[in-house]
């Protein structure tokens, strides 16, 4: 789902976004969200989709991985397009816009911004055992996806996997995802026990933000304002 690559390219890459304020992007990021959230016609959201498209090429993200993470929206909310179509074909293209616009919106957010000083800024308003949950979430969902990339591995190499018994390979992934939920569930433990041994008191240290507020920072927040207020008038 090219997770590893957006979290190394928000730490390796440099671009405009990449270094503007956090708090800035996360709070234009929530205006644009709202945005899409209240608009009841496409124009809207096509402005927004314009933003974020030229967002995305200047903070250096490839073209294909830009449409490749643009198909998981609208695959996911396939189903609901398929229904608002079949009834009114303008909610069907408008739903579509809407998946497409909030997945560019969080896509620009996290492949600029280090996923620890996302954390960090939401600290300032969120309590520090939730912030915790999100960022051990967050760490334990890359460790997951490689567990799953190795047993569909080993299911392959062992013969568990053929195209023309479909019923074989239900139970055999069954089983596969039965043993990662265990194991997941041994993971929280011994994550829980290293942190614990560890010092860990109910708050992890994050660093924050230092850098000061420019114009640039007011572009940013000015062009989520408006397009908020655009959706909204």
């Amino acid at each position: 789902m090219h997770l590893a690559d957006i979290d190394y390219q928000a730490l390796s890459k440099e671009s405009y976004l990449h270094h503007r304020r956090v708090d800035a992007k996360l709070l234009s990021a929530a205006f644009m969200l709202i945005a899409v959230l209240a608009a009841q016609t496409i124009t809207p959201l096509v402005v927004i989709l314009c933003f974020l498209f030229v967002a995305l090429l200047s903070s250096k993200l490839a073209l294909k991985t830009i449409l490749h993470l643009s198909f998981y929206p609208l695959f996911f909310s396939s189903l609901f397009i398929a229904i608002l179509w079949s009834s009114n074909a303008t909610l069907g293209l408008l739903s579509i816009f809407k998946a497409l616009s909030s997945a560019w919106i969080m896509i620009s957010l996290v492949a600029t911004t280090p996923y620890v000083d996302i954390f960090a800024s939401l600290s300032k308003v969120l309590p520090s055992l939730l912030v915790d949950l999100f960022l051990f979430t967050y760490r334990s969902f890359f460790i997951l996806i490689e567990k799953v990339s190795d047993l569909i591995k080993v299911i392959r190499l062992r013969g568990g996997y053929h195209p023309y018994h479909p019923i074989r390979n239900i139970k055999n992934f069954s089983s596969a995802l039965a043993l990662l939920f265990v194991r997941s569930f041994e993971m929280n433990d011994r994550m829980y026990q290293i942190y614990s041994l560890r010092g860990y008191q109910g708050k992890l240290p994050l660093r924050e933000d230092h850098r000061p507020w420019s114009i640039h920072e007011g572009i940013i927040l000015l062009i989520g304002l408006g397009c908020m207020l655009g959706a909204l008038i």
